[in-house]
């Protein structure tokens, strides 16, 4: 059996850490993962089980959310895996993933980026009016965490997200980026304005 490293970050959620030459042993590469290609599926049916056995996360009946990280370093790949079981977070990933085209999986993958801001809004309806008063800004990445919402965006939306929010300490960001269910990644605004109406 592969060694994987299973760690139960909270009831919904589970990180999966996965060393390279684990996934040398299942034949698949970490690009495959992050792209989530087909020949990774029945690894990661695996791991589902390995983890319920672990950690007692079972994921039977759940949609999943399934971000990837990968450690550029030693090509080391993190998987966080999220249950979307409440009625309104199944509905408004449902809304959203249409847009993407995914009926399972909503990936993440951490890469080197521009500086970018975290808005902690109090309500959905307070992210709808965010996007559509930015609307000709196509970024940003929404995560949801203890009934509140989190937009990430870069420097030219600041000023117009702290109008509907308060921006979030550096530290806060990391916490919400790794225990928040991440709910549209990169077109958030777009996607959003698209499908609810201000």
């Amino acid at each position: 059996m592969v060694a994987v490293r299973f760690e139960k970050l909270k009831p919904n959620k589970i990180k999966v850490i996965i060393a390279s030459e684990d996934l040398a042993k299942w034949g698949v590469s970490a690009d495959a993962v992050a792209k989530n290609l087909p020949e990774t599926r029945e690894m990661f049916i695996s791991l589902l089980k390995q983890a319920e056995a672990e950690t007692g996360f079972s994921c039977k009946n759940s949609r999943l959310v399934i971000e990837s990280a990968m450690n550029s370093r030693d090509n080391d790949i993190t998987l966080f895996v999220t249950k979307v079981d409440s009625d309104e977070e199944k509905a408004l990933f449902d809304k959203i993933s249409s847009v993407k085209g995914s009926e399972l999986f909503s990936r993440r993958t951490a890469q080197s980026r521009k500086k970018r801001i975290m808005t902690e809004l109090d309500s959905f309806e307070n992210v709808i009016s965010l996007c559509h008063a930015l609307s000709s800004y196509f970024g940003g990445t929404l995560y949801s965490y203890k009934d509140k919402y989190y937009m990430v965006t870069d420097g030219s939306a600041v000023s117009s997200a702290s109008e509907f929010g308060s921006t979030v300490s550096p530290g806060t960001a990391v916490m919400i980026e790794e225990h928040g269910t991440l709910v549209a990644e990169k077109n958030a605004f777009p996607v959003i304005r698209s499908k609810f109406h201000s």
